[in-house]
């Protein structure tokens, strides 16, 4: 009976033994499993594993990332493009590859979008994908960026520029007083934009059949001048002596009175667009109400151009005033000029009035635009 009672005593101790090992045992391998599945699931987990893959040369990214870059010069050699290349040598674990920067001058004839749709093509078949695209203009060029690479490696920076026809455009001011001479305008074949002085007896109906016809329409800004005279016909300009509140409440109500207005330009100004701190005030105003601004330039001391460049607002200026003489040849003579300096700077704004030898001079130079090679633009097009 003792025997026995001894037996199933080592019985129990023995179990009671194995169960205290089997219960750290088990807590080991839950453990072990939720950390896994954390890693698997998480981005830190990837990027652990990722971090082992190139430890140990298992992405095997030198090979891919050559494969990617024929693909690449297959598609560009395609579109028959000219390319400046650089190549530099990367090193992460046992991983070796090219990190290779093209930059790419498209024929004048390229489409783009064409060119983009190949690209992409080529980069998922070879494996690759796109982690980063942007697109912008330059002065004389249409500019892609593209940043494509293997397993979230970058292995490829592509600098698509294409070249851009030389780009005119033609903005007339002090619109509001007649509608008939602003018909002429919207009849004209070509997407001349307007600026419309707030406040006069027509300004809203112009605004109004200007937008229907898909023109550009901006507030032409009555600002002070140091002509004193010129000042004296308009019941509201914007002054330097105006406190910063008055200032604002007067530009927020001159700009109301312009509807479906994308951008502002000056009118007068030779005064106001010297002085800093209150061209801040009113810039700081049109970006609140994301509009463009185009500086007259009535002033060679203007700091409204480079002051909209620093608040990141969308700016442009004037090139030529086309109408100084009112003599249509006199006109055509300053066409011709707007036309040779877009050659030369690839794109460039130029000022008119709403008089019939400005109207009938734009009209009658439309065919040189043509066989110059320049197209003509809405000024919307040209700020940046």
């Amino acid at each position: 009976m003792n025997v026995e009672k001894g037996k199933l005593l080592d019985e129990i101790r023995r179990i009671a033994r194995e169960k205290r090992l089997i219960l750290p045992v088990l807590t080991g391998i839950v453990l072990f499993l939720f950390i896994t599945l954390f890693f698997v699931q998480s981005e830190k987990g990837k990027g652990f594993i990722s971090h082992l893959k190139f430890r140990f040369g298992l992405h095997d990214i030198s090979s891919r990332a050559e494969t990617l870059n024929s693909s690449i010069e297959a598609a560009l050699d395609r579109w028959g493009a000219e390319k400046d290349i650089s190549r530099k040598k990367h090193v992460k674990g046992k991983e070796v590859w090219n990190y290779s920067v093209r930059e790419v001058t498209l024929p004048k004839d390229a489409v783009l979008s064409g060119i983009e749709k190949d690209l992409r093509e080529a980069i998922h078949k070879a494996g690759g994908e796109i982690d980063n695209r942007e697109q912008h203009d330059e002065p004389r060029f249409r500019v892609l960026t593209i940043s494509a690479g293997i397993e979230s490696v970058q292995t490829h920076l592509l600098i698509l520029k294409k070249p851009l026809s030389p780009r005119v455009a033609i903005l007339i001011d002090d619109l509001g007083r007649d509608s008939n001479i602003a018909r002429s305008i919207l009849e004209i074949d070509a997407p001349i934009s307007l600026a419309i002085l707030p406040g006069l007896p027509q300004s809203k109906s112009i605004a109004r059949e200007a937008s229907e016809k898909k023109r550009d329409v901006l507030v032409h800004l009555p600002m002070e001048s140091h002509d004193r005279e010129m000042m004296n016909k308009y019941k509201k300009v914007l002054r330097t002596e105006m406190p910063k509140d008055v200032l604002e409440k007067e530009t927020e109500e001159l700009l109301s009175l312009v509807p479906y207005s994308t951008g502002v330009n000056n009118h007068m100004g030779s005064k106001f667009t010297e002085n800093r701190e209150v061209m801040e005030v009113v810039l700081k105003k049109l970006k609140e109400k994301n509009l463009f601004f185009v500086d007259s330039r009535t002033t060679a001391q203007t700091v409204a151009y480079d002051l909209a460049k620093e608040l990141h607002i969308k700016t442009g200026f004037r090139s030529v005033f086309l109408d100084n003489s009112r003599e249509t040849e006199d006109i055509k003579a300053e066409i011709l000029r707007l036309i040779s300096l877009s050659k030369k700077n690839g794109s460039v704004i130029g000022i008119g009035h709403p008089d019939k030898h400005t109207i009938s001079a734009i009209r009658e130079m439309l065919p040189v635009f043509r066989e110059n090679g320049v197209e003509l633009v809405p000024v919307s097009e040209l700020v940046n």
